[in-house]
């Protein structure tokens, strides 16, 4: 599977991985890095329908294939998760209950931050959650009208989601709850159809008639336009004023850019150590809110401040621990289990 993986869009999630890494460890460089979900939201829908495209399942069956690829890691990072913010934090404040337990019991299922129950002690998890929830619904859609769902049903659902979402308020980071409906499942849901519906008309014959024609030029233009794109997608990381709405138009075009592996940027980025870098970002979104913690723990212990040299330090220990989670869980798997995540 590593040599399948398209380098462009491993560049891109290891990228997006970092600025999410700025985010949650406070650094400050960017006043809304929650963005780059987004991008992850949207790939998901992408390589989704892409999947659906080349090898159609049952909604079951794609979940449970998906959940064999990812639920052992993820329970390891979450169960080790919950002994360091969870038991050992309480047991220093002397603050043990059994609410320290049941509110780690919605996050072994998948259900924290889908409406019923709110957060986790592994807290960037919620994306996990909506990924496989809103995946199974949209999964679900596609195997039972795909024409429908992709022409009519999915922009509908876009549309009306992300009116309701920017009607509410200009960012798009709301753990609200409207009625039945909980927004980060709407967020979710809505942007995997973004990509779902992204992937049918980059698969779509008039769309390759098009790349048939003129193969070289449409290339170069789609990746100048990318470059464009991601320039403004950092420019709203940065700026003070939320303008969130803006990156549900440039995620689309860089990630329509990353998948043609064609043009400039798949020269420019077709190296093993993007495919690598690309390939551990899961396992450093599992691990880096406890190893954030720890590292800005010891930093602060240590008098150290909050500079680029720290965050370098800290993305350099994440991503070192990563590779190591991550050989180590797949140890486990072989051994205990007989199964490859890849």
């Amino acid at each position: 599977m590593n040599n399948q993986r398209n380098n462009v869009i491993e560049f891109y999630r290891y990228l997006f991985m970092l600025v999410l890494l700025a985010w949650h460890g406070n650094y400050g460089f960017f006043q809304h890095g929650y963005l780059v979900v987004e991008f992850f939201f949207i790939l998901s829908g992408y390589l989704l329908m892409n999947s659906y495209l080349k090898k159609p399942k049952t909604a079951a069956q794609y979940t449970i294939d998906r959940l064999k690829r990812c639920y052992f890691e993820y329970f390891v990072a979450s169960f080790l998760t919950f002994l360091y913010f969870g038991i050992l934090y309480n047991c220093l404040k002397h603050t043990m209950s059994l609410e320290v337990v049941l509110k780690y019991l919605p996050e072994i299922f998948l259900v924290q931050s889908v409406g019923i129950f709110n957060g986790g002690y592994n807290y960037p998890m919620w994306y996990f959650s909506v990924l496989i929830v809103g995946g199974y619904f949209l999964y679900f859609l596609i195997s039972r009208c795909k024409s429908w769902a992709t022409s009519f049903i999915l922009p509908l659902l876009i549309v009306f989601s992300m009116v309701f979402l920017f009607n509410e308020r200009d960012s798009i980071e709301d753990f609200a709850k409207y009625g039945p409906f909980y927004s980060p499942v709407i967020r979710g849901v809505a942007e995997m159809g973004i990509g779902i519906v992204l992937c049918a008309f980059a698969q779509s014959r008039y769309y390759k008639s098009i790349r048939e024609s003129s193969i070289i030029y449409l290339s170069i233009c789609i990746d100048c336009i990318s470059i464009v794109a991601l320039l403004l997608t950092f420019l709203c990381f940065l700026l003070p004023t939320a303008y969130d709405k803006y990156v549900l138009m440039t995620f689309p075009v860089i990630v329509l850019s990353a998948i043609q592996n064609r043009g400039f940027l798949y020269r420019l980025f077709n190296t093993s150590l993007w495919n690598r870098l690309g390939g551990i970002t899961y396992e450093m979104f599992l691990i880096h809110a406890t190893v954030g913690s720890i590292f800005n723990n010891l930093a602060e212990a240590l008098g150290i401040s909050h500079s680029i040299i720290c965050f370098i330090a800290y993305a350099f220990v994440v991503t070192f621990l990563a590779f190591a989670f991550k050989a180590i869980c797949l140890k486990l798997q072989q051994r205990y289990f007989c199964t490859n995540r890849d």
